[in-house]
């Protein structure tokens, strides 16, 4: 999802760099144009740029927006991980014999996963 925000900042970036061509041609056009036709075109292009300006915007919220819901994933992912590990290493010491009971690694746990959230 990322990547398709990332590849729509450079489609609007190319966009970007064409306003400004037609902006330089513009000049160009000034003597064989009317005046009408000019302000018509200075409109649109104010337009467009004004457009470019608030697709760039909202592209840039939603990467960050998808770069927070990853970061979360990952925080959350880590967590799992971590309690995952705990009880492994949880079921080999009851398995083990020692002289801990399976209550005091129940309540480690629940400890442990306070802590996580």
């Amino acid at each position: 999802m990322c990547c398709f925000l990332q590849d729509l900042l450079v489609s609007l970036n190319v966009y970007k760099d064409k306003l400004k061509e037609l902006l330089s041609a513009r000049g160009h056009l000034a003597a064989a144009v009317t005046a009408e036709c000019l302000t018509i075109l200075d409109q649109r292009l104010h337009l467009l740029d004004r457009l470019w300006t608030e697709v760039h915007d909202q592209v840039l919220e939603r990467c960050a927006q998808v770069r927070g819901r990853l970061e979360r994933w990952s925080n959350f992912d880590e967590q799992c991980r971590r309690l995952t590990d705990d009880i492994a290493k949880c079921e080999s010491t009851v398995e083990d014999g020692s002289d801990t009971t399976i209550e005091d690694h129940i309540l480690l746990l629940q400890t442990v996963s306070r802590c996580l959230l």
